[in-house]
């Protein structure tokens, strides 16, 4: 139900997206923290990997990128067995900040990749075994669009994932608000 509201806002006609400085490393140093007993519950091993010199500031609404890296982190966790490993590894370069969530999980079949951002999709062996909606992919593409960011994956059957989010470095000497409409289509 809470993954369907989110959907809903993200659904308005002129949705306002306030984008200032958000420190990646911090907001994904918080969501491991809370997800680690999760995993220890589970039997996974979760990792979070970083260059500790570098920083990982991205233009964003904090909220909202929360709610991407728990929705991926959430997918990934469900889709590994007992003994699995998921990791949260940051990176960047001159122009781009990435985070990939990896998993070593089910993974998905080629033919279903084209379709998971879809409002609903499921894919076909995931519809019996795993409780959802169907609506987590697609809230992660709709916020990270609002964003202006890019979100990809890769991914083979029984090896595991890798959801790629890619974010424009933010300029390090000051706070811009930018607003971003969508419209329905």
């Amino acid at each position: 139900l809470g993954n369907l509201n989110i959907l809903k806002e993200f659904e308005q006609e002129n949705l306002d997206v306030q984008l200032k400085e958000v420190n990646l490393k911090a907001l994904c140093q918080d969501i491991y923290n809370n997800f680690h007993g999760k995993a220890v519950e589970k039997k996974q091993i979760l990792t979070f990997e970083y260059y500790r010199k570098d920083n990982y500031v991205v233009l964003g609404e904090y909220n909202g990128l929360y709610q991407v890296v728990i929705n991926l982190l959430y997918n990934a966790m469900k889709f590994t067995a007992e003994g699995g490993k998921i990791s949260l590894l940051l990176k960047k370069d001159s122009s781009y900040t990435y985070l990939d969530v990896r998993d070593n999980g089910i993974g998905i079949p080629e033919e279903d990749l084209a379709f998971i951002f879809e409002r609903f999709y499921r894919v076909d062996r995931s519809r019996e075994l795993y409780e959802g909606s169907g609506v987590g992919l697609t809230i992660v593409k709709k916020i990270m669009d609002a964003h202006g960011a890019k979100v990809t994956v890769t991914s083979k059957p029984d090896k595991g994932t890798t959801f790629t989010l890619r974010f424009k470095n933010a300029p390090l000497d000051n706070i811009r608000t930018l607003s971003f409409s969508q419209r329905k289509r």
